[in-house]
């Protein structure tokens, strides 16, 4: 299709005119699929449920519809068909069309944006960052940085927040940043950014005051003004918000109840019996009308299928169905002809997607407290306790077990803390990783890499500084090649720790799932690490289980590395009998043999867990691309 769109002068970096886009739905039925249940196998199949029946409907250029009804009553799911979201559950008939022409939920979404209920911002950044990512990420590639930049000035400017610019985002689980209605302004900015004809809102009010739900509805007839054409759920407007709307469309059951202006609302239900009174909200009279309550389920039925049957017997049904039939602009719509967007779904390509999320990621790694005063103060405290309570093990025959604990405190701290300190990270940015990947903004790999890549230089810090302060103050082996060593041998144990735990997270549905999950897969990793359970004593028909675990690789390389140049170790001094010392061990390769480990192995065990650290990965990104398949 020849694409014919007039676009005023650009006014940094944004352009003013909106391509006209008229949205029409014919016949549209939505029917529940029934789901198989591996744990109810033996209970009858559900039977399908309609959810939508039949709805037709159309919103022209410019204008602004509210989708009205009590709950249940259809309203989110009319919006799901509409932008192609989250129907991988429901059987859908019927055809979504743009100025007369059938799309599917691909051109649907080139041509235009979803505001969800619920806004997801990164706390530690400022609104003014939190805006260029999204014009770096979602802005046509061939715009320049000075272009997308000052596309961001510009619409920080348009929605009123020149203020806050500046201000961290916070939220409700994180710090006081900006307002809940500075929040919303700045959900719809984003979505601007990108010039879309059609806006979505899944009840933008939500959570508001009437006077930020007032100025909200306000912002959004002012972009429908621009010429784009705005459909918005809402539930329960006051009546100062509710007169701002110019178009209703109210559903009942999954039925049309009434389309057309408040105006035309007001006529109809005054015409079959339904009076509102004076000095009501009609919002709260029209829903109250349609609701259906679980006291009076038979005649609240009777009565929304009166009104429905009335409004399709009514003119305001047929002269709709006219209009939908009749819509035939040509031209105007606007197919998308970037075939490298095509190829890959993303505006821009993934080397600029991955130096986006490493400056985002960079950015929130600083501007946290957790990732660096409280961690390294807790690596402190940690080394400052272990180091007092093994002060001074000399390397001679009393102190052998203890230097050896010591070694595998060292180790189980380095792993289980780091485990966990990714569980925790990755946990809780899965949401908003999966709502930007939805939204076409980067693809798995490129977040993955950024992601789990920027948390290493903190991780391998806080490791070196734990090793630095307990390494003299317990008196391990003071030969500089060893200090070293063991510092290596920390790190590598930092990559396979933080892998596995990047694997728990991407394979858990949430972070109670992961952390329900850390302790059984941890935990016999511990056991069979060589300290509790000596390797020369496994059972045969257990050993194989040693092998699986980084922590059985990471101690013996540090028990090796500590032993292996001790030539001499005295048995016994001369205030301690033989007695009380039990097997004295006369080199540091006796003290090798007897924990049942190899010499050779600290040169193979770094290989293997670096081999561990590479197939965690691997299973971690396939874990993440299911989870962001599963959730589209």
């Amino acid at each position: 299709m020849k694409v014919i769109l007039e676009m005023s002068e650009r006014k940094g970096g944004v352009y003013e005119a909106v391509q006209p886009v008229s949205l029409s739905w014919l016949n549209i039925q939505v029917v529940t699929r029934p789901q198989k249940d591996i744990y109810n196998c033996y209970k009858n199949e559900q039977k399908p449920k309609e959810i939508i029946k039949n709805v037709s409907g159309e919103v022209k250029t410019g204008q602004l519809l509210a989708i009205m009804g009590a709950s249940g009553a259809g309203k989110t799911s009319l919006l799901n068909v509409l932008t192609g979201r989250n129907l991988s559950k429901l059987g859908v008939q019927g055809q979504v069309l743009v100025n007369g022409q059938v799309v599917t939920a691909a051109q649907i979404a080139s041509i235009s944006s979803y505001i969800q209920q619920h806004d997801m911002f990164h706390a530690m950044l400022t609104v003014r960052e939190h805006l260029i990512f999204q014009a770096l990420l979602r802005m046509d590639r061939n715009m320049s940085r000075r272009e997308k930049i000052d596309s961001v000035d510009h619409v920080i400017q348009k929605f009123n927040l020149t203020k806050c610019m500046n201000t961290k985002i916070g939220g409700a689980h994180a710090f006081k940043g900006i307002s809940g209605g500075e929040m919303k302004r700045l959900s719809f900015a984003s979505e601007v950014l990108t010039n879309p004809s059609v806006m979505f809102c899944d009840e933008p009010t939500s959570g508001l005051d009437s006077f930020m739900a007032e100025n909200i509805v306000q912002v959004l007839k002012d972009m429908a003004a621009e010429g784009r054409t705005i459909i918005c759920t809402i539930h329960q407007p006051s009546s100062q918000v509710f007169e701002l709307f110019e178009h209703l469309l109210l559903m009942a059951d999954g039925r049309a109840a009434f389309m057309g202006t408040i105006s035309e609302t007001r006529d109809f239900f005054s015409s079959i019996g339904f009076v509102c009174p004076d000095n009501y909200n009609p919002a709260d009279f029209y829903i109250n009308e349609l609701a259906i309550t679980s006291d009076n389920i038979k005649e609240d039925k009777i009565r929304v299928t009166e009104i429905c049957d009335k409004y399709l017997k009514s003119d305001y049904a047929p002269q709709l169905a006219i209009e939908i039939d009749n819509n035939q602009l040509v031209n105007t719509f606007e197919e998308r002809d970037d075939e490298s967007e095509i190829e890959s779904g993303y505006r821009v390509g993934y080397w600029s997607q991955l130096v986006a999320l490493f400056w985002r990621s960079y950015l929130l790694v600083i501007r946290s407290p957790q990732l660096l005063k409280v961690r390294i103060m807790r690596t402190l405290i940690l080394a400052l306790f272990l180091g007092t309570i093994y002060h001074k093990q000399y390397a001679e025959s009393p102190y052998i077990s203890n230097i050896n604990a010591a070694l595998f405190l060292l180790v189980q701290n380095n792993t289980f803390l780091n485990t966990l300190f990714c569980v925790q990270i990755f946990c809780m940015e899965t949401p908003i990783f999966l709502r930007e990947h939805h939204n076409r903004m980067y693809g798995v790999l490129p977040y993955f890499v950024a992601t789990s890549f920027i948390q290493l230089p903190i991780l391998c810090t806080s490791g070196i500084i734990f090793i630095a302060v307990i390494y003299y103050m317990i008196g391990f082996n003071a030969m500089p090649a060893v200090f070293f060593t063991c510092i290596a041998i920390n790190i590598v144990l930092t990559l396979v720790s933080s892998s596995f735990g990047y694997f728990i997270s991407a394979i858990s549905r949430d972070i109670a799932t992961a952390m329900a999950l850390l302790t059984p897969m941890v935990m016999p990793m511990i056991l069979l690490g060589g300290l509790f359970l000596n390797t020369n004593s496994i059972p045969f028909w257990l050993e194989w289980a040693k092998y699986l675990s980084f922590i059985h690789y990471g101690f013996e390389s540090m028990v090796v590395n500590q032993w292996k140049d001790i030539d001499y170790i005295p048995c016994i001094n001369a205030n301690i009998s033989a007695a009380s010392l039990g097997q004295c061990y006369p080199t540091g390769a006796a003290v090798i043999a007897e924990e049942g480990f190899h010499e050779d192995n600290l040169f193979w065990d770094p290989i293997i867990m670096l081999a561990m650290t590479g197939l965690f990965l691997f299973l971690a990104y396939v874990g993440l691309v299911f989870k962001a398949k599963k959730k589209n």
